[in-house]
């Protein structure tokens, strides 16, 4: 009878209907793992990359919907040149669309400070999170998926602009308080 009650009110607090879904004020502590495959052919060369990456971040819903965040990142990136190491650090802008009851598609826009090991370089990028999703099975726990995104990058020491539209791949958990 016991295990019976625990388990119903364990289903009960899994399952309960988000209460408190990014209203202003909310804020949350979690990250993205992401992998990524780049390649790159064209008549003169061709070139394929594989990064591994992870970026913690915080959020501050400064409205309804609207949510603030700062993340830092490190990326294992393999190239031709070799191994690289990249750091980024900087604030993002997102926006809660609720597509189903504890469902969410959340595109974002992202600004970052970017240091390349590799190529010893310093640069910024800019980034639209186009196809981001989040669900919250519990009022505390958010999962979300990223799946495409518009990224532009500049590099100082390598005078390198980039662009990229692409299937980046990344998962991640967020605790909310």
């Amino acid at each position: 009878m016991i295990k019976k009650i625990g388990l119903i009110l364990l289903f009960g607090l899994v399952f309960l209907p988000v209460v408190s879904a990014q209203n202003k004020g909310d804020k949350y502590v979690g990250g993205n793992l992401g992998v990524s495959v780049n390649s790159a052919i064209t008549s003169a060369l061709s070139s394929t990359s594989v990064s591994f990456a992870i970026n913690p971040a915080f959020g501050y819903f400064e409205t309804d919907n609207l949510c603030l965040r700062g993340s830092l990142g490190y990326a294992l990136t393999a190239t031709k040149d070799g191994l690289s190491h990249i750091f980024t650090a900087g604030p993002a802008i997102s926006y809660y669309v609720r597509v189903c009851d504890r469902f969410y598609y959340t595109p974002s826009f992202e600004a970052a400070f970017v240091y390349m090991s590799v190529y010893n370089a310093c640069g910024f990028g800019l980034g639209l999170g186009l196809g981001s999703f989040e669900m919250r099975p519990t009022s505390h726990l958010g999962l979300s998926v990223d799946l495409l995104s518009l990224v532009y990058m500049y590099m100082a020491g390598t005078n390198t602009i980039s662009m990229q539209l692409g299937l980046n791949p990344s998962v991640g958990v967020k605790y909310y308080f």
